[in-house]
């Protein structure tokens, strides 16, 4: 099972730890069982969060394992919509050149603090030129650099590629975690592969998701 196999990733291996911010005016972590109008978790996924280290770096010898969110803005949700012209409308709206309008209740004024590990995928690493490399440790230093001087593999965003950061940087002092916010998700979407890297569609559900005193552990 993919989350004990992380489990034994975060206590059998020497971890690297990675740590980096990240703010918005919207994100949108979807609830796959949210129904026709989407909407939000109250926290980012362990996906999402992943997503977000690779798209600053990524280097195939090596796991990613996001551990820790905190939420440091209280949570707010506001209704969002979109006019939707492409393929996937009705054929009655296609025909009759209308456009489909999408819903979704998304989060406003977002900002997290993500903390991850970094474990090396094996002794042997892909590329036989890394052989005398640590791979995990690399990753540690060209993620910090990278993040310190703002670069970028892709754009990173927060949840849907239209929620731009408006920070996306190195933990801040001014922010901490919101204390105040305390919740039990009966079900939250934890990956949506079977394996860390390159696994099959097979999504994974974390059920009793706590949020303590503004604090998500994914893998405790």
């Amino acid at each position: 099972m993919l989350l004990e196999n992380v489990k034994q990733l975060t206590i059998g291996k020497k971890n690297y730890p990675i740590a980096f911010e990240i703010a918005g005016d919207f994100a949108m972590f979807s609830r796959p069982d949210a129904g026709s109008e989407e909407v939000s978790y109250s926290a980012p996924t362990f996906s999402a969060a992943k997503g977000m280290i690779e798209s600053i770096l990524y280097i195939p010898d090596v796991y990613i394992i996001p551990r820790i969110v905190e939420i440091c803005n209280p949570i707010q949700y506001q209704k969002w919509s979109f006019n939707y012209n492409g393929i996937f409308r009705k054929n009655s709206q296609i025909n009759n050149d209308n456009v489909c309008q999408i819903r979704y209740l998304v989060l406003r004024n977002v900002c997290y603090k993500i903390y991850a590990s970094i474990v090396n995928k094996s002794m042997s690493p892909i590329n036989p030129k890394y052989e005398n490399i640590n791979s995990a440790h690399a990753f540690m230093d060209r993620f910090n650099r990278r993040l310190k001087r703002g670069q970028s593999f892709r754009t990173p965003h927060l949840g849907i590629s239209e929620f731009l950061p408006s920070y996306f940087g190195e933990l801040r002092e001014e922010t901490s975690p919101c204390k105040h916010i305390n919740q039990i998700l009966s079900s939250m979407l934890f990956a949506n592969f079977d394996k860390l890297n390159n696994g099959d569609y097979s999504p994974v559900f974390k059920q009793n998701v706590e949020i303590r005193n503004g604090v998500l552990n994914y893998v405790e």
